[in-house]
């Protein structure tokens, strides 16, 4: 079995028409193919931060168009807080658009969240074939044995977990006295 946990960093290449601008966004970003805990609240920070107290506060009385603009927002926001976890290193343009927020093209934004997605899954994907044994070394596994462990209660109702020949031992001690 091959116990390694593969890299959690991936280079992935962005090639992309901005849908408004029209402009070629290219690019190579380094990015995270799984995220701690920490980068979880950071993402949940970022969004907090992004989404304008506005979407937030309207969950009622929308009309369809406001309630679309809405999600289209939550999504938006969403994407861009992940993609300010995910992306450790990217061009030029990447820095100076703050990250994406700048942009006035959603397109290399969202294109970016599908190869960060991609990355993920190929991390996963070679962490479940490193973990994969061989038929030699699943034949070499033995099955765990079921072992009943002693547990006595003391006086003052504690549990107390014993190990294996201390509960003989002790019992043994008691009929001899």
């Amino acid at each position: 079995m091959n116990n390694q946990i593969p890299d959690y960093m991936t280079t992935v290449v962005l090639d992309c028409t901005g849908e408004k601008s029209k402009s070629k966004w290219i690019g190579q970003f380094k990015v995270k193919c799984v995220l701690t805990h920490g980068d979880r609240l950071a993402i949940e920070r970022m969004y907090a931060e992004l989404l304008p107290v506005s979407v937030n506060m309207s969950i009622g009385n929308l009309t369809e168009g406001e309630a679309a603009n809405n999600e289209k927002m939550r999504l938006l926001a969403a994407t861009i807080a992940e993609l300010s976890v995910r992306i450790m290193e990217g061009p030029e343009w990447w820095r100076s658009s703050r990250y994406g927020q700048l942009l006035i093209d959603e397109e290399p934004v969202y294109e970016l969240l599908i190869l960060c997605n991609k990355a993920s899954q190929d991390w996963t994907d070679q962490l479940d074939r490193n973990a994969t044994f061989t038929e030699e070394e699943a034949n070499l596994v033995e099955p765990k044995k079921q072992t009943d462990i002693p547990i006595t209660r003391r006086e003052d109702g504690f549990a107390v977990i014993e190990p294996p020949g201390v509960a003989e031992k002790t019992s043994d001690q008691k009929s001899s006295k």
